[in-house]
């Protein structure tokens, strides 16, 4: 059976510990969780619990990995899900490579031969990189290496169970919340620009709010407003267009197809038309 032969901390995260099993690295896993499974130096384990371990190791790097996509702006939940659904294509995309590479080795002495030579040649460019550095610098400093280009062993595969997981863990610390992000969308997007009530509607349907979140964040539940008025956000993409173009029928289309009705688009155009020849009349006399 399987015995921790070292504890070691990881070099790309000081947060995790590396665990090795005979000798080899098997897995990696925080301070915590190696703290809750109580391992420890010398120990014994089984197949089951170095499974176990594996998996817990590999949804603990999913989660984390997660919470900072997470962090860089509110999502809503189908966007996590989407792109923890992207992760895992990837990750499949690269198996099936590197088991391809792998059976095309076994099968094919010569490509197995050249596969060897790459891998010698850039491990004996990397020695030459190390002893340069540590020369020129009388101590080692890191430049970076070379690398073989060959398909190398992907990190475990990501299940739905784990994507599971990992989505019931964000929501129940708040981290993936739809009516928080809702409310998010609604007062940030396109602040400048502007935008219409329809469109907003359907880009947060898209993202996969539902309707009746969607309904309760249009509007301020103080005063009972709509947080974006039409009239306000028509102005500021009118002002826009009218420095793009003076074509009225051009502007009146761009404006139907961001989802404002012709009576609006009608009534405000004109205004700032009629404003515009007021103030050229003006300049004039």
């Amino acid at each position: 059976m399987p015995t921790v032969t070292s504890l070691r901390g990881a070099v790309r995260d000081p947060h995790r510990i590396n665990v090795f099993l005979d000798g080899k690295f098997s897995f990696s896993l925080t301070l915590t969780e190696l703290a809750d499974s109580k391992l420890h130096q010398g120990q014994v384990l089984t197949d089951p619990e170095v499974e176990r371990l594996r998996n817990l190791s590999g949804l603990g790097k999913l989660y984390q990995q997660t919470l900072e996509y997470c962090f860089s702006r509110p999502h809503s939940k189908k966007e996590i899900i989407d792109y923890l659904e992207r992760k895992r294509l990837r990750r499949d995309i690269s198996w099936k490579r590197f088991e391809e590479h792998q059976l095309k080795m076994q099968n094919d002495p010569e490509y197995d031969a050249r596969v060897k030579e790459i891998r010698q040649h850039t491990k004996d460019q990397n020695q030459k990189i190390r002893e340069i550095d540590f020369t020129e610098n009388n101590t080692y400093e890191y430049r970076g290496t070379k690398k073989t280009n060959l398909p190398t062993k992907p990190a475990d595969r990501i299940t739905s169970e784990m994507i599971q997981e990992v989505v019931s863990r964000l929501e129940s610390q708040n981290y993936i919340n739809d009516q928080d992000f809702a409310r998010y969308f609604i007062e940030n997007r396109h602040q400048n620009k502007g935008i219409s009530t329809k469109r907003l509607i359907q880009e947060l349907k898209i993202k996969g709010i539902d309707s009746d979140i969607i309904e309760q964040a249009m509007f301020d539940q103080g005063t009972g407003n709509l947080f974006r008025d039409e009239e306000v956000e028509i102005e500021k993409m009118i002002k826009k267009q009218l420095r793009k173009t003076s074509d009225r029928q051009k502007i009146i289309a761009y404006l139907a197809r961001q989802g404002f009705s012709y009576d609006l688009i009608k009534t405000k155009l004109d205004q700032f038309l009629s404003a515009e020849e007021e103030s050229t009349e003006e300049e004039y006399f």
